[in-house]
Order: structure tokens, then sequence, then C-alpha cells
């Protein structure tokens, strides 16, 4: 099976004579000149009117669906099938309520046909309705070209009553299956259902549910075998009503992968994916299933069980690779274990040192049924903390930025050239844009959150000027934090910087402010703030640098008891100076004297009573915590004893009682924790050749509810991923 986007074309000029006669239209319609076609495009003009719902307006249709054939094409209710002969095949769809507001801008196909489409012998022709001239306008399907088409001018796709048409045409020798044709559009599209859950309520039998989508007018819900959700399959035809939907036609023995989308004046974008095993005979799965001991030559897992021992005994399954399909067949993972009262088993044989083993069981009748099956845990054979509960949370640019929000991480990140925020925890994220449009953001980012609202901010390169986002999930106030109209006011050339904080009344970024304009004698350092109900900005200086060179800065905004408190780092000149609002933005030199050259981390944080931070000494590439309070210089300590090429990057977190970092060195992620005197340990990720070597743009550390969890960007794939640590088993 192969997508395809259609778009204009160079081919278009070989049928800009295709102008076929056009008739009445229905109420309202465009009566042109006749004109004449080449007999193998002689499609219906006008195409038939028919009657559709405006809630269809970007679902992905199947064959059964088109209203108009020719007479060698066919449907099996799922695909059109467009074969090849004497005459050419082609189907016609009417696309409703297409207009100034909600402009088709591309066509999605998914198709089965030969791999030289639109090359070899064989092409697919896309005609769009045209009522201005009066013909179909064609696109060639060219999985070489850019996925926006480009319209002729002056132009009309909409009949009198509303409906433009789409016919797909196939020229060639091979056939072709439309599995679906998804008509995109610039239309207002509803956020992504959030909270899907799948349970396997009985066998055969899978139950899902989600959160209602204010104003959605249904929902669709996808189906797949593949994590990917490739190959998916939509369960429902019509929009469900409800924000639930029951699974009745699955197969025993599977997993089974799932997401659902909203539909308001288009379809949204899909919620979070949930995954289930169907099993193959009721029996619950094993209970408490846990790793007792594990080290460089074994690890023994252990399970809980109230009903009786089931006659056929157990199932182990291990693998390698996290979130892996069961498999029973030869050389596959599957173990048996018979005896049916045992409630552990120890791994010995095929055990390697420095790996990381996933484990899941179930329960097995005597007819060789497998019952339901347990979540999935993992064995170390490092002897280090284990990291593989891993997930994929979005694909982005970097830099992104987290923080904790209530009981979730939330993500800032750079998609394209607009910024978005993703909330979630482990393998549930959804996604919304916040800094979007005529826009073009890039470089700088920086969140905060104080609930309900948050605050992002960024930076617009095509105004030259810092933006803030405050608000939350579909209530934004987005604007330039100067507002006077001026442009070029945010220095470009001043390190990765920019800083935000939040409280339930006020807002707070942190900049540098260019010197372009002739009011500025030179970059200025700004803390701007407002009221969180809405207000002008109201700047301090903090600080006034040389015109030239620009400083290379970093920095941090904190909010504490009522007050507002900066960080900022100058690495050219290794000042790293400490404010606060109460005393007036005094700046405070917090280098200790056995540091060198001092270059402070991204992170600001109140820790055992103290101000924390992370300090480098770029002379002798030490990494130190520094920490302090109204008394200058800070106390520094050595993180043990360790040499960092990179430590000017390390991230710090804190959740009290516990204060850990993380940083590369070497092209190595390592982290260290308060709690066992700074020691360090590198974090081995599963399946990640090439993590990031960037982490004051592509990692963050995050402690939530006493779990520690690393953000990083898989260099190779481009995926920002999550991985909760688990510390190795006593």
């Amino acid at each position: 099976m192969r997508i395809l986007t259609v778009t204009n074309d160079a081919v278009i000029m070989l049928f800009a004579a295709v102008l076929i006669g056009l008739g009445g239209c229905g109420s309202g319609g465009w009566a042109p000149a006749a004109t004449t076609a080449p007999a193998q495009f002689s499609l219906p003009w006008p195409p038939p009117v028919v009657t559709r719902s405006a809630t269809e307006l970007t679902a992905e249709f199947d064959g059964s669906e088109w209203v108009e054939k020719s007479d060698n094409a066919f449907d099996n209710d799922t695909e059109l099938i467009l074969p090849i002969g004497a005459n050419l095949s082609w189907g016609m769809y009417a696309l409703p309520d297409l207009h100034a507001d909600n402009e088709l801008i591309s066509l999605v196909l998914e198709f089965t046909g030969p791999a030289d489409l639109a090359t070899g012998e064989t092409k697919l022709f896309v005609g769009l309705s045209n009522y201005f001239n009066g013909y179909w306008e064609w696109h060639v399907a060219d999985p070489d070209q850019p996925s926006t088409l480009d319209y002729v001018d002056p132009a009309d796709y909409r009949n009198g009553d509303g409906y433009t048409y789409v016919a797909l045409v196939l020229s060639g020798t091979s056939q072709v299956e439309i599995q679906s044709v998804t008509f995109v559009t610039t239309g207002n599209t509803l956020p992504a259902p959030k909270n899907l859950t799948a349970t396997a309520v009985a066998v055969e039998l899978i139950e899902l549910e989600w959160d209602d989508v204010p104003a959605a007018s249904g929902y669709y819900v996808y189906r797949s075998i593949y994590a990917d959700m490739s190959n998916r399959t939509r369960l429902n035809s019509a929009p469900l009503e409800d924000s639930n939907y029951a699974d009745e036609y699955i197969g025993r023995g599977l997993y089974y992968y799932y997401y659902v989308t909203a539909r308001g004046d288009s379809e949204g974008p899909p919620s979070n994916i949930a995954r289930v095993w169907s099993h193959e005979i009721e029996m619950p799965a094993p209970q408490n299933f846990r790793v007792e001991q594990e080290n460089a030559e074994s690890f023994t897992i252990a399970w809980d069980w109230a009903d009786a021992n089931p006659s056929g005994g157990w199932y182990i399954y291990m693998d390698t690779t996290p979130n892996f399909h069961p498999n029973s067949a030869p050389g596959g993972n599957e173990n048996l274990l018979i005896n049916g009262a045992a409630r552990q088993f120890q791994f010995t044989n095929n055990i390697e040192p420095g790996q990381i083993y996933y484990l899941k069981m179930c329960a097995r009748s005597s007819g060789d049924l497998r019952g339901r099956m347990t979540d999935e845990i993992s064995a170390s054979t490092t002897g280090s903390w284990d990291w593989s509960d891993m997930h994929t949370i979005t694909t982005g640019q970097p830099p992104f930025k987290a923080v904790i929000a209530d009981d979730k991480i939330a993500l800032a990140y750079y998609s394209d050239t607009s910024i978005y925020l993703a909330t979630g925890l482990d393998d549930s994220w959804n996604s919304e844009a916040v800094l979007s449009g005529a826009h073009d953001y890039a470089q700088f980012l920086d969140i905060d959150y104080s609930a309900p609202n948050y605050i992002i901010a960024g930076y617009d390169a095509s105004a030259g000027d810092a933006m803030a986002a405050i608000g939350s999930s579909g209530d934004w106030t987005v604007e330039r934090i100067h507002g006077d109209g001026n442009t070029n006011l945010f220095h470009p050339e001043s390190g990765k910087y920019i800083a935000c904080a939040i409280t339930d009344t006020e807002a707070a970024v942190m900049h540098l402010e260019s010197n372009y304009q002739t009011t500025v004698p030179n970059p200025r350092l700004l803390v701007q703030t407002r009221s969180v109900e809405g207000s002008a900005w109201s700047s301090a200086i903090l600080s006034s640098y040389a015109v030239d060179p620009a400083p290379e800065l970093s920095s941090s905004l904190v909010y504490r008891g009522g007050n507002l408190y900066a960080l900022c780092a100058n690495r050219w000149s290794a000042a790293v100076n400490f404010y606060d609002r109460d005393s007036g933005w005094t700046a405070n030199d917090i280098k200790h004297p056995s540091i060198t050259k001092m270059h402070a981390g991204l992170d600001l944080e109140w820790f055992d009573n103290e101000w924390y931070t992370t300090a480098f000494d770029y002379i002798n590439q030490e990494l130190y915590i520094g920490y302090g309070t109204t008394t200058f210089p800070w106390e520094a300590d050595k993180i043990a004893g360790f040499y960092h090429s990179a430590g000017f990057q390390a991230r710090l977190t804190v959740e009290e009682p516990l204060a850990a970092a993380a940083w590369i060195e070497q092209g190595a992620l390592r982290f260290a924790f308060s709690t066992n005197d700074w020691a360090s340990e590198e974090v081995i990720l599963a399946g990640i050749e090439n993590p990031t070597t960037n982490a004051e743009n592509c990692l963050e550390i995050v402690l939530l509810n006493g779990e520690l969890y690393l953000i990083f960007q898989d260099e190779d794939t481009g995926n920002i991923n999550i991985a909760r640590g688990v510390p190795p088993s006593e």
C-alpha cells in the first residue's frame, strides 16, 4: 500500500484542452459555453448533484461512497478499484461546503498500485471541478511533488449547491485499488480527544472510552495491529455521537492499537494510541508481576495468583525490544512453564550482561489457550538504572522545554515554524499549536505553569521580537511583548536565550533587547511583566552590554514567595549574576573562587532552603552544583569529580526532598542524585544509538511524584522521547 499526495504538475499542460460542455448544475449554477473534450477524458459535466452532510468534509471515504463510476470501475465496499482495459476507468466524489474559510489545500490518496506510478506507463490523474472556467482541472498523483495544490486563477470549485467534485482517472497498464481519499482543508479542526483507553472486557470484545470534545459533531475510531497505526482501518463509516465504542470484530491472541478523532468543520488530529491484548480464554492476568533479583548473569521474575492453579501452567515471553508481540513460532520469544503452582522463574540461559530484557506473561489452559496478559516489565543485567520504559512524545525541532503541570508533564517544542504544547505522561500525550500563523518562530523557547495558566515565550524572527502565549488549552492570548509596533527588538545573537515565569496573577519574560532601534544605545537585559488578566507590559532593565560583540547568555526566571528572581550567565565574561526584584534588580555575581571561569546552567531551583543551579568551570572542564541565598559568592560542590566536556549544558530538577541533574559527557547521557552525594551514572537507552548531544536545547530532566524522567531527542529519527528511570533492585 502506498500513500501519496496530489499536486499540480506539468502534466496539466497536456490537458489544457480538457474542456467539457457544461449544462445546468442546479439552482444558481454556472453556464459557460460548451466546449469539446478529448474522448479519453469524457467524464460527466456537470457532475451529478448529490446531497451529503457538511460533517463529511474531510473524512476518508471508501470505495462504496463514490457517487459516480465508469462502467468498468467497481468497488468492494472498502476500495474503489480502477482496472486496466480498453477504456479508461474513473470514479467521482462530491465534497460539500468548500468555501473561503474551508479551502481545499491537498488530497491524500491511500492506494495499492504500481511502484512507478506517475513516472511509468500508468498514471493516476485527479480532476477538480472548476465551475468558473467550466472544465475539469487536472492534477497528477506524484510522490515527488509537494502536497499543496496550486489552483488556477480565476477558479470557482463549487456548483450552485456548494459542492466541489473530485474525479480519479486511471491511464496505463496496471490496476489501482484506492482505499481512501482524505480531503485536507484549511477549516478549523477540533483538538484531539484525550485519555483514550481500550479494555478487553471479554473474549473478542474490546471497549473504548475517551473524554468528550466540546462542539464535536462526532468521532471516528481507527484500529491497527501495528504500533505505528500503519494499515489502519476506520471502524465506523458515520461519525459516532458518543465518546465510547465497542469493537466486536477482533481476533484472539493479538495486540490491537486504536486512536480516535473528533469531527467539527473537518476531522481533527488523532488521540493518544491505546494498546490492548485480546485474550484467547477468560482467565485473569497474573498479579503483581515483578522482578525479584537481577545481576549480570541472571534475573528472577515473580508473580501472584489468587485463583486455582492454571491447568496448562504459564506462558512467559521475553524480548530485547519493548512493546513486542508474543511469538510462539520456532525461534520466538515464548517460554512455557508447565508447573501451574509456580510463582517465580529464573532466567539463566541465553542471558547476556549489559542488556535490558522486556517481559510479559499469561496463564495457560489445558487446551493451550492464553488468558489475559500482564503489563510489560523489564529486567536489566547492567546493574544500573533501567530506562526502558520509553515512549515517543512527538517529532519536532529543538529547542524544547518542559515543566510540571499538576500531575502531568507539559512540553513546549517547535514543529516547522510554529510552537506546540504537548501534555501527558508515559505513552499518553496530546498536542496543540499555540504560537503559529504568519510568524517564523525559531531558536528561543521557554515555558512555565501556574494553575490553570501556562506562559510560553518564543521568538518571532519575522517581527524580530519576543512573543508570549498566556492561557490554557483552546484559550490562548498571544501577543508581542513590546507591543509598540517597533520591530527587531529581540537580539537574535544572544545564545539560546529567553526565560519566562508565571503566577496566578502575574506573567514575566526575560530577554535581551537588541540595539537595532536608535532609542536603545546598547543591548539590554530586560524583565518584562504584566498581569495575567491582561495589561500592557512593563519593563525593568537588569544590565546593559557592549554593542559589539553581543553577549551569549543563558538564564532562568522564577517566582517564589511573591518575589521574582533571575539568573543570567554571560559565557564570554564568565559573570553569572543573580537578581531579585525586591532588591531593585541588583546584579550579584555568584561565582565561587575555586571556579576559574564559570558558566551556569539553564535552571534555577529552590532546594533545601537555598537556591541551586548547575555551574561549569569551562577552563578545568568540571561540573559543579552551585548553591546559596543572599550571600555572595555562592558555595559550589564538584559533582563526583568527573570530567565533563559539555557540562555547561547540564539541566537540574527538584521535587523535595530530592534534586537531580542530567548532562552530556563525551557524547553520553549522564545523571546524578542529591541523595547519593551526586555520584553520576550513564543513562542506557534501549534501541537509541544516537541520543541528543545538545543538552542545552534537547534534554530535560523532571521529577514527578517521586519518579525521574528524561526527555531527549533521538538524532536518527528526530523523535522527542520520554524515558522513566527505575532504580536497580537490591
